[in-house]
Order: C-alpha cells, then structure tokens, then sequence
C-alpha cells in the first residue's frame, strides 16, 4: 500500500510526522530545547552526514506550528563477527518536546522510522529507562545491560556535579585517597615494562586498522575500517589522543581516549582498545603500558570511564577502575540496558543476537556523542 508523504493527525494541534528535509536549524533547536546543552551545524553534519555508511540523513521529524516538536534519528554502522558482514542501525537522540509527550507522537514517528529509514539486518541500542518500554511494542528485545568501569580521581567534583545525595557524597569523597594512591601505581607500573607508548592527538588509522585486522573477534562488533575509525574520532566536541605502543619498533596495542567537558566535569573515556582480542602476553603488555600513560597524562580529569570489557578486568582494578554494577558506584549510577531488533533471524545462524555476551561493545560503540 502507497505511503502519503505526509502523516497528519489532529489534537490541541496538528502534527505532521515526515522524513527529515533539511531540518537541521530546528533539530538543533530541539536538541537543546530537551537536553538542555547545545551542538553546533559541524557537530550535526558530523554525526548525521559524514557517517561513512549513510548514503544520506536518516531521520524522521515531527513538526507543529512551523516546529520540530519531535525527531528519531538513526546511525548506520557496518558491523562484522568474525569473516561475516552486516549492517546495522542504531537510534540515537530519540526526543520529544515535553509539550507534545503523550499524545502518540513517538508512536507515530517510531512507526514511520520502521517504514522509512530502518533498511539493515539489525537495530542496536542502549535505550533509557524511558524509552525502553516504547521499543519493547516494535519488537526489540532486551538483551542484557553492558558494565562501565569508573576510574574516580576526582570524587567531589563529580559528586557536586552530579548532584547526587548526600549519602553519595559522601561516599564518592571518601574514593578521593584510593584514587590516587591508584594513579601513583599504575603510573610506576607503566614505566618498567619494556613497551614504549606515544600519544598523538587523533588516530593513527593505518596502525589502529593493522592492530584490528591482527584478531577480528567473532562476536558481533562495529568494524574498525579506515573509513569508520576516520568518521568516529572526528566528533568536534571531543579532543581525541591515542596511545600506541611499541615493542621493537612494532605497535602492539592502542588505546584511543576521548576527552571532553560534561557539565561542570572534565571527563576521559577510553573509548577503545586494540586489538579487541588480548590474545598473548605481549598484547596485554602493551595495553597495561598505553593505560599507565593514558592515566598519567588525564590525571587532572575528574573521572575516566571504559566499557568493562574492553580491557581485562584484573588490568582495570589493578588501575584503580571499579564497574558500576558493584557497591560503591551501584549506589550513585544507573545501568546501561543494551537492546536488539534482528530484522532476519537467520542473519546469523545459531547465534542470539539479542544476548549480551555474543557481542563485543567498546564505549566508542555506544552513543558517547
């Protein structure tokens, strides 16, 4: 059955729900209308228009009185487990003005989307507590939830920042001494293994995509092309450094670090580390050493964050790092609920795409924009 361009309804006002055309002025307006920070038009051509798997900007609008009042846009990702190849979309910054909440709005753009834009063999995503139930009603399937590991080197700030209770607070503030008795052996550990690190700002894409192609894990992950790692750490809000280390001349390992300024507090996250397999002695060396700098030189950060299963978890406790699904950080910070939406279930036969442990998820994966 034909589509109409337009799908239009009529409450307190009429809302017409439609592919994106050239909305980028009033998405963000939106934007900041509902997350309360702003992005500028090179932020936005970044994430919507340079993606190297996007053959034009995937979203759909809602609009009222000449206003965006609601958009559901998309990221494409070319993923990969193994030799086997697919694409996938991933939602991202999914809003309603509060105004227009509750009167069937996401429904309908959500149906539109599905009808539209979601051409892949899979939908991914790490949907808020709010948004969940909606996509449960479009067939996506709860997964699991994804660990992040905090590294807290500046606990009060964090706390003031956060606003969080007093009993957090206090808690946090307590971390303060751990913190840095951490950086100081992690720091010394760096400097006696035989491994030698460099950081550069940006990305050193030919070695990083050598460092991938060396073990491709066969769970299902983003593929670290040139293209892809180009267009990621090219986010105009982040100030990317990598960290490469050598043995023999030869790199072994990197880390890629994304510093950027949240609310009062200057964070670094690890948003990835290859290669994604620790498959020797000399790949685990190399990370322990590209992490003792990276902590060194982002010691003035109020807080470091990594995907738990980014690096081994002996590695990131020895660092200081504490996951947030264990007390203390279980007390002050919410899970990450990953979801799923196979569109074929033979995509990948004999594999649960919608269990967490068939997939490999760095930070820079997730949607960190």
């Amino acid at each position: 059955m034909a589509k109409s361009q337009h799908d239009t309804t009529t409450s307190a006002t009429a809302v017409t729900v439609r592919p994106f055309d050239g909305d980028r002025a009033g998405f963000l307006e939106l934007y900041e209308d509902v997350w309360g920070r702003s992005r500028d038009g090179d932020w936005f051509d970044w994430r919507f228009r340079s993606n190297p798997a996007a053959d034009a900007v995937g979203m759909v609008v809602a609009e009222a009185d000449g206003r965006l009042v609601g958009a559901e846009p998309c990221l494409p990702f070319a993923l990969r487990a193994g030799e086997q190849r697919l694409g996938g979309l991933q939602p991202a910054d999914w809003i309603v003005h509060p105004d227009y909440r509750r009167q069937g709005v996401f429904s309908r753009m959500t149906r539109r989307w599905i009808e539209d834009v979601a051409d892949a063999d899979l939908f991914f995503n790490f949907p808020s507590a709010a948004l969940l139930p909606g996509l449960d009603s479009y067939g996506w399937r709860t997964a699991g939830t994804l660990r992040t590991c905090y590294r807290l080197q500046r606990p009060g700030a964090i706390a003031d920042a956060l606003g969080v209770n007093a009993a957090c607070t206090g808690l946090l503030r307590r971390l303060t001494p751990v913190a840095d008795r951490c950086l100081a052996l992690v720091s010394s550990a760096g400097e006696r293994g035989p491994q030698r690190v460099v950081g550069r700002d940006g990305v050193p894409v030919d070695v990083l995509v050598d460092l991938y192609e060396r073990s491709v894990p066969d769970a299902v992950h983003v593929e670290r092309s040139a293209a892809y790692l180009s267009w990621r750490y090219d986010n105009p809000c982040w100030d990317v450094t990598t960290y490469v280390a050598r043995r023999d001349g030869e790199p072994t390992a990197a880390l890629i670090a994304c510093r950027r300024s949240i609310p009062a507090v200057e964070k670094t996250t690890i948003a990835d580390a290859l290669p994604l397999n620790v498959a020797d002695e000399r790949t685990r060396a190399g990370l322990e050493a590209c992490l003792a700098a990276l902590c060194r030189d982002h010691a003035d950060a109020a807080v470091l964050d990594v995907a738990a299963d980014t690096l081994p978890r002996g590695m990131l406790s020895a660092a200081g790092f504490a996951p947030n699904d264990r007390f203390p950080l279980s007390a002050c910070t919410d899970a990450t609920t990953f979801a799923t939406r196979p569109i074929d279930a033979t995509v990948l036969p004999g594999r649960a795409l919608d269990e967490t442990e068939n997939w490999h998820l760095s930070l820079g994966e997730r949607d960190i924009a």
